[in-house]
């Protein structure tokens, strides 16, 4: 059995730039990207066009080349994604880079990618040029992205030159096979599976999205949100990049996410759709300004990036608009970012991830790979469709465990689809599931029921081996909540834990207590550090 769409939607074989810029169907001299510390900085449609026109010019008297490789180190700003469309228009590809990243995983990014060249802030030249220099790439290859301070080091330039050699029309196409093996994009898998590895997207890949994904909501309210959230994630690339372009939705861009500031911005500008985290939402319900009053004119809130715990989200609820859904949408780098979600205005209160986006099929297949689709039925969720990238990167090996001859994408994530309402539900990722006595435990179950203590405020589980056992046990990793949580003790966690669940998914393996629970910008719990704790204590044990 495979999950077959239920509705085929029609792909343009566009290219990204004319796919988001031409026939527009809003007033293209309203404000779009508007700077929320300083509304004179803006652009609208227009001057947005003008803008890639002019960097299309600029990149081409630079000598870039079809398929050169671009990298974008920077903070939010609203030149970031007028200058991350402008590297696609011009033939290139873009890759935008985390400027937190340590020197190390800088390297790495760059070994990988090979950029042509770099735009990078004045705060993080040092690590970039350093890294560079390891590359080969010389200074003269290195722009300064000065989005407030106009100081330019001594022999950089600035970005801005690019701008100043006139303009030139971006490279188009509207043949299907251009649009499936001319690639845009490289996007840094999470890495818990090992090192990053880049994920290669192509014009249809992204097009696909867009189309499949946030073409086919109709919303009767004018979109107004924040971006705040990094600008190199594959979400970003919709969200920030390519949608308020598209369809004039009107972004309101703060340099980094604050939750104070976010939540005076949401009553300041009338915002009226949010992107949510799951630690994010754990702020703004803890900030004194998560009221009625601050979030009074959101329409749609939506989250991603991991499982919205159902506690959190009931409470954000009690605080939105009678008839503002909060629903979740679940998607994967190598799937270009979105696989389900709900389309407004409909509600959920189940914790499901969505539907399945029209023009995708799914499958789900055991350990072996056998597939064991079928509704209400547990396996681990494999996707095929327009959406699924091209591969990693000069890494054969890896794409072909994750993508199988038949063009099947394995997620990961252990998911069933729910036979009534055909909406789909995570149950854990693969490698996360607990394996107790044969029984297998899921620590995201163990993980919610855990954030409905009241005196814990993150938590993360783990499987730690027991060999005199032969088996493994659940282990908890809690963050007290404060002050309340300051007695909270392991028998207490346990015994809240053991009263909710069957005897073998009691936290047999421990309960530990930490300051914080390791996790990626995208808010998924990172289990690796955990486990390593765990081994070292073992070891200390001996």
């Amino acid at each position: 059995m495979v999950f077959s769409p239920q509705v085929n939607v029609s792909i343009s074989a566009k290219d990204i730039a004319s796919f988001v810029l031409d026939n527009p169907k809003y007033d293209v001299d309203k404000p779009i990207y508007i700077d929320a510390l300083d509304q004179s900085r803006w652009y609208s449609g227009r001057k947005a066009r003008t803008a890639v026109r002019q960097l299309v010019a600029g990149f081409h008297a630079l000598g870039l080349k079809q398929g050169d490789c671009v990298l974008i180190n920077s903070m939010a700003d609203i030149d970031y994604s007028i200058l991350f469309l402008s590297i696609i228009a011009a033939g290139g590809i873009v890759c935008g880079s985390n400027p937190y990243y340590s020197e190390a995983e800088s390297l790495h990014q760059l070994k990988r990618v090979t950029p042509r060249f770099i735009f990078t802030e004045a705060e993080f030249l040092d690590k970039m040029q350093s890294c560079a220099a390891k590359c080969e790439i010389g200074c003269n290859r290195i722009f300064i992205f000065d989005h407030r301070d106009p100081t330019i080091p001594g022999g950089f330039r600035s970005w801005r030159r690019l701008l100043e050699y006139g303009d030139s029309d971006w490279v188009r196409f509207t043949d299907d096979k251009t649009s499936r093996h001319t690639i845009a994009a490289y996007v840094m898998s999470s890495g818990t599976t090992g090192l990053p590895k880049a994920v290669v997207l192509s014009h249809c890949n992204i097009v696909a999205a867009l189309t499949l994904g946030y073409d086919q909501e109709r919303k009767d309210f004018e979109v107004r949100r924040i971006l705040c959230f990094p600008q190199f994630a594959t979400a970003a690339i919709y969200s920030n990049h390519f949608c308020p372009l598209r369809h004039g939705e009107v972004c309101f861009v703060m340099r980094r996410y604050e939750t104070t500031a976010f939540l005076q911005n949401i009553s300041k500008f009338n915002i009226t759709e949010i992107s949510v985290l799951p630690p994010i939402l754990v702020q703004i319900l803890q900030n004194s300004l998560g009221t009625k009053e601050t979030l009074r004119s959101l329409r749609y809130v939506h989250g991603g990036g991991a499982a919205m715990p159902k506690p959190l989200v009931d409470r954000l609820r009690s605080l939105l608009p009678e008839g503002t859904p909060c629903t979740s949408i679940w998607g994967l780098s190598e799937a270009s970012g979105i696989g389900t979600c709900f389309f407004w205005p409909e509600h959920d209160d189940t914790g499901s991830i969505g539907r399945l986006l029209p023009g995708l099929s799914a499958k789900l297949i055991d350990r072996e790979g056998n597939d064991t689709s079928k509704f209400n039925n547990r396996g681990e969720l494999c996707i095929k469709g327009p959406t699924v990238m091209l591969g990693y990167l000069n890494d054969a090996v890896s794409t072909n465990a994750t993508i199988d001859p038949e063009e099947w994408l394995r997620t990961g994530d252990i998911c069933y689809c729910d036979a009534r309402t055909k909406k789909w539900y995570i149950v854990d990722r693969i490698k996360d599931l607990i394996k107790v006595n044969a029984f297998q435990v899921a620590p995201a179950e163990l993980e919610e029921i855990l954030l409905q203590h009241p005196d814990i405020a993150d938590a993360a589980v783990i499987g730690i081996d027991a060999p005199e056992a032969a088996t493994e046990l659940p282990r908890a990793y809690v963050v007290p909540r404060q002050p309340t949580g300051a007695g909270l003790t392991e028998d207490m966690v346990k015994a809240f834990v053991a009263a909710k669940v069957v005897k073998y998914k009691r936290l047999e393996g421990g309960v530990r207590f930490v300051s914080s629970i390791p996790k990626a910008l995208s808010g998924k719990i990172l289990k690796n550090p955990l486990r390593d704790l765990a081994r070292k204590e073992s070891k200390t044990k001996l």
